[in-house]
């Protein structure tokens, strides 16, 4: 699974044509930092006693209107950066992550610029959980797992090709309980640096608004599939579901969504299983299969849309964890009614697993 995850960011990474030759210009820049984990859990307290430090390299594409998308964004960046996490406790080791993102400028003058990045990739963790040398990591529970960044950006503009660049992030790790444990990890961090344009000219922003039309709304279902680990066993178990929901654009990068969410989590089925606290008769007679209701939002930037989304688990004879429930996901639309999806569920802070899917789409115009 981890490495179909790693396919479909590079995938998506290639399709957003980052090193496309069209007029554009990129900068390159580092930064050092050093942060705090965060104590989000009861369970994670015995590691947040040091203080992580790292350093982190990447390239910008600066977009200037080329496509209609970057001229409603007021012409974001898109980027590649590699990033080393020092978490300074031998038994959290060290990350080494990287993540393709996308950046939002919430202000832009003449030497003062602030921006809002959000991004997603793939992490190598050195010391993961293990039961014979590393079992006090409950945090990371495989050497290989995701991560979510989000970062506010100040840069201060010296000459026409280099910034200074001040920063406060927040980075997510965790492997989407495909093994346990894993709590995950959240670092915020401080982070200082530079940024540097490759080339010596800059485009000017004069292409205009197109006027465009919204659909009056569509509705989508999406199939997945994935796996989780069942600690009480020792092994991961697959899971299935169907994700559907009516969706109704508020602007052309912009949607709300109600839905219905199937799971058929052969996880769960295990844990009814395995619990001490039922009867035999009880496990024989409870359903394992759930059924969810949810409110999302999708953000549109161009193929590309970014989904969150909150359910409640309104059918679940079997309580495991809370039944209000979320989702965050990358969708790549193929032409106007295919797509492919990779989802993170998750009951607050504890991930529920991860999902791979394929949708399709019914625009109506």
């Amino acid at each position: 699974m981890q490495k179909i995850a790693i396919v479909f960011c590079f995938w998506v990474f290639v399709q957003s044509d980052l090193f496309a030759q069209n007029n554009y210009t990129y900068s390159v820049g580092s930064n050092i930092f050093a942060g705090n984990v965060l104590k989000h859990h009861f369970r994670s307290g015995h590691l947040v006693t040091s203080y992580p430090i790292g350093m982190e390299v990447f390239i910008n594409k600066n977009t200037y209107g080329q496509k209609p998308w970057e001229i409603r964004y007021k012409y974001p960046n898109i980027g590649l950066s590699l990033a080393y996490f020092d978490f300074d406790n031998p038994a959290l080791g060290q990350i080494l992550a990287a993540t393709v993102y996308f950046e939002l400028y919430l202000l832009r003058k003449k030497h003062h610029q602030l921006s809002f990045k959000i991004g997603t990739g793939q992490a190598y963790a050195t010391a993961p959980f293990n039961q014979d040398f590393n079992n006090k990591n409950n945090l990371i529970g495989s050497r290989f797992t995701y991560t979510m960044q989000g970062r506010l950006t100040y840069y201060y503009q010296l000459n026409q090709r280099f910034k200074l660049t001040a920063a406060l992030t927040l980075s997510h790790f965790s492997n989407g309980a495909i093994r346990k444990p894993n709590l995950g990890v959240n670092v915020v961090s401080l982070n200082i640096g530079g940024l540097y344009r490759l080339q010596e000219n800059q485009p000017d922003h004069i292409t205009k608004i197109q006027s465009t039309s919204s659909p009056k709304y569509w509705i989508n279902t999406t199939l997945y599939a994935g796996a989780r680990y069942v600690i009480f066993t020792g092994a991961p178990y697959p899971f299935y579901g169907f994700n559907t929901y009516l969706a109704k654009p508020l602007s052309p990068i912009s949607a709300l969504q109600i839905g219905l969410d199937g799971f058929y989590d052969l996880a769960l089925r295990s844990e009814i299983e395995t619990d001490p606290n039922l009867t035999n008769q009880q496990k024989s007679e409870l359903d394992f299969k759930r059924i969810g209701v949810f409110l999302g939002h999708e953000l549109l930037i161009g193929k590309l849309g970014f989904v969150i989304q909150v359910g409640y688990h309104a059918y679940s004879p079997y309580r495991s964890g809370d039944d209000v429930y979320q989702r965050y996901g990358l969708k790549y639309y193929i032409k106007d009614h295919f797509s492919m999806s990779l989802a993170f569920k998750s009951n607050f802070s504890v991930a529920q697993g991860v999902e791979y899917g394929i949708g399709y789409r019914f625009i109506r115009n």
